[in-house]
């Protein structure tokens, strides 16, 4: 925020970041950052996928506050119940669990919950370290959402990883209709695009979506970041059939 902007201001904060940018906030900074988070987060479900499931039930705890933490000393999933818990919305548990690495279970569905969208952006932007919105769910609310803004950023990123990578005159990064930029500023969506496994009718949307020609900077991105989405979607695929 500007000076005088009224915002809330950290000097300390500000030289962190100033000095950190140079580093960490570059195109290659963010892919090894995000790929050192990748490892961890496959590693936690290599060890889950081998582990005992161990489930806590939110309703089970609505009035048992005490309870409700030893319960999560011991548990790895978590049934997450709708409405608030404890004071605590959904999204707010969620930032909870996933940093004490437990996976949510939405036995309802996720799209009862008002706050789907935002978990599922959540997700797909690499905020969580642990926590895993599957694929079923990001399917079933691009089916549901055919004009949501998520959706249609969710559409060009499948799409732009299927191009034929032709490439522009155009500088710097495409910017599609939605607002996806094909760089590192959204990397991890983009990621997930290059790994996702499209169920019929995703392929047959994605496929009549008008093919895409990239600026230079764009389609070097790509093929920057292709073999490791295809290494991360093997592992995946393992960890998967071993769970």
């Amino acid at each position: 925020m500007g000076e005088g902007s009224g915002a809330p201001s950290c000097p300390g904060f500000k030289e962190l970041w100033a000095e950190q940018a140079k580093v960490s906030f570059d195109e290659d900074g963010v892919t090894r950052y995000a790929n050192n988070r990748r490892l961890k987060r496959l590693t936690r479900a290599k060890a889950k996928a081998a582990g005992e499931v161990v489930l806590l039930d939110e309703e089970l705890y609505a009035t048992n506050y005490e309870g409700f933490f030893d319960a999560v000393k011991t548990a790895t999933h978590v049934r997450v119940a709708e409405g608030n818990l404890f004071g605590c919305s959904v999204r707010q548990r969620l930032w909870f669990y996933d940093r004490l690495d437990l996976q949510p279970v939405f036995a309802e569905g996720l799209d009862r919950h008002d706050c789907e969208a935002s978990i599922i952006a959540h997700s797909l932007a690499g905020n969580y370290h642990s926590l895993r919105i599957s694929d079923k769910d990001i399917w079933s609310f691009v089916r549901r959402n055919p004009g949501h803004q998520l959706t249609l950023k969710i559409i060009d990123a499948l799409t732009a990883v299927r191009t034929d990578r032709s490439v522009s005159r155009g500088q710097g990064f495409s910017i599609l209709e939605s607002g996806l930029e094909v760089s590192f500023k959204y990397e991890d969506l983009i990621f997930w695009a290059l790994a996702a496994d499209l169920p019929d009718d995703i392929e047959r949307l994605v496929l009549a979506t008008p093919q895409l020609t990239l600026t230079l900077n764009s389609a070097v991105f790509l093929d920057r970041i292709t073999p490791s989405a295809m290494a991360f979607q093997r592992i995946s695929r393992s960890l998967e059939a071993k769970a």
